[in-house]
């Protein structure tokens, strides 16, 4: 298990300055690495939380290999990972904090009983059909 732990620390470490075409190889690899060890005898405590937070708290990670480590996090401890996700608020990468924002708006809809009016898209036609006529 160690092995296979630094084998996809490795391959989220090359998602740093891989072009697209091995950026996807690699997150397949990691996914396949994942899903093979889940499905055998490891369990989700085997699998290296740790060095997985650790790597998406270091915002000098690329982006999309940072929400691939949570990704990875939330599918073994999601309790975890939504901890992990309130402290992203104020991250400089958009993928984790866009996610954050939008869980944060979530609780405090939850907590203030709010329910939108509107859906996106009404609102967008509304706002449309406004400038169609205010301008």
């Amino acid at each position: 298990m160690h092995g296979q732990n630094l084998i996809c620390r490795r391959f989220l470490e090359a998602l740093d300055s891989a072009n697209d075409l091995a950026a996807n190889w690699l997150r397949s690899a990691i996914e396949t690495i994942v899903s093979r060890e889940l499905a055998g005898k490891a369990t989700p405590a085997n699998l290296p939380a740790d060095a997985l937070q650790s790597f998406v708290l270091n915002p000098s990670h690329q982006a999309q290999a940072r929400r691939l480590a949570y990704e990875l996090i939330a599918r073994v401890d999601p309790m975890r990972a939504e901890k992990l996700l309130a402290g992203m608020i104020n991250d400089p990468g958009s993928e984790l904090r866009r996610d954050a924002v939008g869980r944060a708006l979530e609780k405090a809809a939850r907590l203030l009983g709010y329910a939108p009016s509107h859906s996106v898209e009404q609102g967008l036609d509304e706002a449309l059909e406004w400038y169609k006529h205010n301008l």
